[in-house]
């Protein structure tokens, strides 16, 4: 997206706007700000009018920001720089650009892998503790499995192929088919 330097839209790609299904014209003569890219995050509208600003002054920078592409959201890394003339009579900012990068992906994998980082230190905490009964951390394996993934039931249970035998162990929650000692 390139802007004028008061950080009116001048021209903007058909990717940017293909993310809110606009029209050129509906974002173009526009307050970078105030176009359908954030109209419905006043958090993110201040945010990024305020970058825009400094971009104004001769700063460059980089936000991230949410926006509604549709019925989706997707994160962005915005970054702002101005385009400055410098020349022997006058240095200045004649305009801006925006460089957006969906970065929605990589942020869903990075909390992904902070869910499971934080999963197996949970279960290091229950399991590596030599003076928990082996029945306590087996309570605490099914109480934090049954939250982990949004369960009202969990159990332990053995199997025996060879016999064909089927046994629950140790079961959390209340289900008269899932409780110890059912085969």
């Amino acid at each position: 997206v390139v802007l004028d330097e008061g950080g009116r839209v001048l021209r903007a790609n058909q990717p940017a706007i293909d993310y809110v299904d606009a029209a050129p014209s509906d974002v173009e003569g526009s307050l970078l700000w105030e176009t359908p890219w954030w109209m419905d995050d006043d958090a993110a509208t201040e945010r990024v009018r305020e970058t825009v600003e400094a971009a104004a002054t001769g700063d460059t920078s980089r936000l991230e920001v949410e926006i509604a592409a549709g019925p989706e959201r997707r994160i962005l890394d915005l970054h702002v720089e101005p385009i400055s003339r410098d020349t022997d009579e006058a240095t200045g900012v004649e305009g801006i650009v925006v460089a957006g990068y969906d970065i929605t992906e990589r942020e869903d994998r990075e909390r992904k892998l902070r869910e499971n980082r934080d999963t197996l230190q949970r279960l290091h905490e229950i399991t590596a503790k030599p003076d928990v009964a082996l029945e306590e951390q087996v309570e605490q394996l099914l109480e934090f499995g049954a939250d982990r993934f949004d369960m009202d039931i969990a159990f332990l249970s053995r199997i025996d192929e060879a016999a064909g035998d089927f046994e629950i162990i140790d079961a959390r929650g209340d289900h008269e088919l899932i409780q110890a000692g059912n085969e």
